[in-house]
């Protein structure tokens, strides 16, 4: 190698060298470290793909939050009615007792609801017996109240206070298994 070749080659393997050194020293000098710049540019290397990695897979994150944030399942009113209309008339497991003392006699009671996407349900609901109910049969009767008069002794007579109270006790029951709905129906047949 001539001289220049062997100066710009210990420039770029960052090597210290006295101005004046000769060019066989120059090229021992070279050759004595060329392992350790090798070792060093494959770890520059190593350093650059890892980045290149980091970066790339920062960018396919992105690029996959975006696409679920694109991916909306549209769907049409009559779709979004029929879903609400299945999610009302799922069966829940309850024993409805009523708590108004005008009812106290009955053995049940029918029970209507509707909203815009439901439409309207109508149910008989038995009182104080395991039953099976529409979700949104349950939630109106979790909702009603009725007033009750209470009436409360003071010095200067009896007095009367009304009260609001729920009108039905709903106790949710835990869905059947599987083994008491195959004795149902061996039952039902």
């Amino acid at each position: 190698m001539e001289r220049k070749e062997l100066l710009s080659k210990a420039n770029e393997m960052g090597l210290e060298f006295p101005k004046n050194i000769t060019s066989d020293a120059l090229a021992d000098l070279i050759e004595d470290n060329e392992a350790d710049y090798a070792i060093k540019v494959r770890a520059r290397e190593i350093d650059i793909i890892n980045k290149a990695d980091a970066e790339a897979k920062i960018i396919a994150d992105y690029l996959a939050k975006q696409a679920q944030s694109k991916v909306v399942e549209v769907s049409s009113p009559g779709q979004e009615k029929a879903k609400a209309r299945k999610e009302a008339q799922r069966l829940i497991r309850c024993i409805v007792t009523s708590m108004d003392k005008d009812k106290a006699e009955l053995d049940g009671e029918i029970i209507s609801c509707a909203n815009s996407l439901t439409g309207f349900i109508k149910k008989m609901v038995p009182f104080n017996r395991e039953f099976h109910l529409p979700k949104i049969i349950v939630e109106t009767l979790q909702g009603k109240k009725v007033m009750s008069i209470k009436t409360r002794k003071t010095v200067k007579g009896d007095v009367k206070e009304f009260i609001e109270i729920p009108a039905y006790n709903v106790q949710i029951l835990p869905d059947l298994t599987a083994t008491e709905l195959l004795r149902l129906k061996a039952e039902s047949k």
